[in-house]
Parts: structure tokens; sequence; C-alpha cells
């Protein structure tokens, strides 16, 4: 479990109320073994953990071939969210490791990202 702690803005969240938290469930997947030309989507879990909601503003990806789908809804405090990796394969081979960073508007004027990785050897 990670929790993202790259705030743009630093806060001490005992005197901060109504702020969202973001917190990864699993921050790594590992999609296996996979043919050339495959579309996978593999999911990542995160909950809010804060006393208020949070939003996801947007996820970044490192490469073309990886593209993000996320809910642009408030996330409630106690409650949980999914992001999916769509990583399509094509033209690529051996090894491969991406990475796409999420960025969530928390209140208060508090920014978070956490940092998602995925992981796949295409053959």
């Amino acid at each position: 479990m990670a929790s993202c702690r790259n705030n743009t803005k630093e806060v001490n969240r005992t005197e901060a109320s109504g702020v969202g938290h973001v917190v990864v469930m699993t921050q790594e997947a590992d999609a296996g073994e996979l043919s050339q030309g495959e579309v996978v989507g593999l999911k990542f879990n995160l909950r809010n953990d804060g006393d208020g909601s949070f939003v996801i503003v947007g996820v970044d990806t490192d490469c073309g071939c990886t593209k993000a789908i996320y809910s642009g809804e408030p996330v409630a405090m106690g409650h949980e969210t999914t992001v999916e990796l769509m990583f399509d394969t094509s033209g690529l081979h051996g090894y491969q490791y991406k990475t796409a960073k999420l960025t969530a508007q928390c209140g208060n004027g508090i920014v978070e990202t956490v940092k998602l990785r995925l992981k796949a050897k295409v053959r």
C-alpha cells in the first residue's frame, strides 16, 4: 500500500479539515507475458483516507502505448475508486516498464500525486 506524499502544498493534516487523502492499494501491476499486439487493462484501486473528498484531475502516462481510464467524480472519505491503465503492446518487444502519474485535487488547495507502475514481458 502506498500513500502519496508528493503534495505540492505542505499541510499539517491535524489543522486541515475537509481534505481528501489518496491511498493506492497496489502501486504496481504485473501483466505477465503478453503477445505483441495484445491490449490489456490493469486496474489500480485507490481509497480516500482523508476527511473530505478528492477528485482525480489527470493521469499522465510516459508512453503513447498506455492510456488511463478513470472517473472524474469526487471520491468521498472512506470510499474507493479505480484507475485502469490500458496497455497496447503493438510494436513492443521484451520487458516493458511503464509509469503513470496520477494527480488529485484534495481540497483546500492541496494537490496530491502518486505514481502507478505496470510491467510486462512482450514476446
